[in-house]
């Protein structure tokens, strides 16, 4: 008899064992927000932007996301995959991510999965520039495999209530033209420049500038303009920086003015700005080229713009001439 109850004390010490053994390995690859986890839980709305490109010759820019991870687990709110053309969400326009639970607590970024092969309908490529004349350029280089964009943002989930989180994902910074090589076409940039093409922020805690440039004609130009953390603007940003050779790399965001000068700079983080106002020409070719800077007068300096959460400030504007690089 004593035997026989060691005996089942032994088989319920090692079930007892297997089945913590089980909790912890379920616990440690558990998703964020895994609705069979434990503990306080708020939600997050994921939604993506876009700052605009340069180059008349693209019509619009997709990529497709197979799935969105939140400091690299696997975030269910998203349903993908999704075919998103990027260009279509500027000037303060959103594309929803998706909307889901999450535990509470202080993430650090966010990743977009790009499938290289092939759009949510099964047509190749997956990630491509699609030219006026309709030619689709593989923005990947690959027929296989999957690109993952990082963007690298502190942000906190509190118990019960949502974080709404806005993926900027910059196309000018993002994509480089290989028109001049032997490939051709379009492409992303280096892995590093690509993270570093897209900012994540939390949009309760972002503002906005926008106004009128008066004097300004569209006239086979294009006006951009450009939004600087203050003190950061230097003369070298007119030069191509980085392996996508980009013009103003630094700027925080950027969007083109309208035909009747109007412009707005959307989703940006509570603080000081300065901007610049370039001067694009096409070349004939399709491509605008920078050409000159805008001499600006304003009753509020250009150099130290204050934006707080959840306002926009007003800054209309007069375009005296350009000045050359």
């Amino acid at each position: 008899m004593i035997k026989l109850k060691q005996s089942i004390l032994a088989v319920v010490i090692l079930m007892t064992a297997s089945v913590l053994q089980s909790c912890n390995k379920n616990e440690d690859s558990v998703s964020p927000d895994d609705n069979t986890t434990t503990g306080a839980k708020g939600t997050i709305n994921v939604e993506i932007t876009d700052a605009p490109s340069d180059d008349a010759n693209v019509k619009g820019t997709f990529v497709t996301v197979t799935e969105v991870r939140i400091d690299g687990k696997k975030f269910s709110g998203f349903n993908g995959k999704k075919t998103i053309e990027l260009s279509a969400y500027q000037n303060g326009n959103v594309a929803a991510l998706g909307l889901g639970n999450i535990q509470t607590g202080t993430y650090n970024n966010i990743s977009l999965i790009l499938d290289n092969a092939t759009d949510q309908n099964g047509n190749a490529p997956g990630c491509y520039a699609l030219a006026t004349d309709n030619t689709k350029y593989n923005l990947t280089g690959s027929v296989t495999g999957q690109t993952e964009v990082v963007s690298s943002k502190a942000f906190e989930v509190k118990e019960n209530q949502q974080t709404n989180l806005v993926l900027d994902f910059d196309i000018r910074k993002a994509v480089m033209d290989e028109n001049g090589s032997a490939a051709g076409g379009y492409r992303f940039v280096s892995s590093g420049d690509l993270n570093a093409s897209t900012r994540v922020l939390v949009k309760t805690q972002a503002g906005a500038i926008k106004g009128n440039c008066a004097n300004y004609k569209e006239t086979n130009s294009k006006l951009i303009v450009y939004a600087y953390k203050k003190g950061t603007y230097n003369a070298t940003e007119t030069k191509g920086q980085g392996s996508g050779n980009v013009q103003f790399k630094n700027a925080e965001t950027s969007c083109v003015a309208d035909g009747n000068g109007n412009y707005n700079l959307a989703f940006l983080e509570e603080g000081d700005y300065e901007l610049r106002f370039a001067n694009y020409k096409n070349t004939g070719s399709g491509q605008f080229t920078l050409q000159s800077m805008a001499n600006i007068n304003s009753l509020i300096s250009l150099s130290s713009i204050s934006v707080k959460a959840n306002a926009s400030v007003t800054l209309n504007v007069t375009i005296l001439g350009f000045l050359s690089l």
